[in-house]
C-alpha cells in the first residue's frame, strides 16, 4: 500500500514527521477575511473558535524581524490575485516561537475568479528543535573533550 511518508526507497520523509503540525486556511481578498482550521488556531495559542482571525491578528503574532515579509507577502497576493506563499516565523499566545512554512493556491468562485488564496500553515518547529538536539548530542562529547 502506498504511504506518501516514505520513499520510494524506505525512507521516511521529515516533512510527513509525526512531530510535524499542519492546519489549513483560506483568506478571501475582498474584505481581507480569515478563515483558520483548528489546528492553526491551536498553532496561535487559541482554542478553537476562541477568536475571529483577522489581518491584524495575524501580523500582531509574527515574529518582529518577520512582520515585514509576510506583510509584503500579503500585498502580493492581493494586489497580483496570486497566491500566498511564505516561511517565517511566529510567536503564539505562550511566547513560544514558531518556524513555518506556509503554502497556498489561488481561490476560485464557480466562474473562475480569483477571490482568495487557501493553503496550508505547516508547523516545523518540533521538527528543526529535534534536529538541534540531535546536532548537538552528536557534536557536544567531542567538543567538551576539545576543550
Amino acid at each position: 500500500m502506498y504511504d506518501p511518508r516514505v520513499s520510494a526507497r524506505g525512507e521516511r520523509s521529515a516533512l510527513m514527521s509525526p512531530d510535524l503540525h499542519v492546519g489549513s486556511f483560506r483568506f478571501w481578498f475582498v474584505g481581507q477575511t480569515w478563515e483558520w482550521s483548528d489546528e492553526v488556531a491551536r498553532m496561535h495559542g487559541y482554542q478553537p473558535g476562541e477568536v475571529v482571525p483577522t489581518t491584524e491578528l495575524l501580523l500582531s503574532h509574527k515574529h518582529p524581524e518577520d512582520r515585514q515579509h509576510v506583510q509584503d507577502a500579503l500585498d502580493h497576493a492581493l494586489l497580483s490575485r496570486g497566491a500566498l506563499s511564505s516561511r517565517h516565523r511566529f510567536i503564539d499566545t505562550g511566547g513560544r516561537v514558531h518556524t513555518v512554512i506556509v503554502l497556498a493556491d489561488r481561490m476560485l468562485d464557480d466562474d473562475g475568479t480569483v477571490v482568495g488564496t487557501e493553503g496550508y500553515y505547516v508547523d516545523l518547529t518540533d521538527t528543526f528543535d529535534q534536529t538541534r538536539r540531535q546536532a548537538l548530542d552528536a557534536s557536544l562529547p567531542e567538543l567538551l573533550e576539545s576543550r
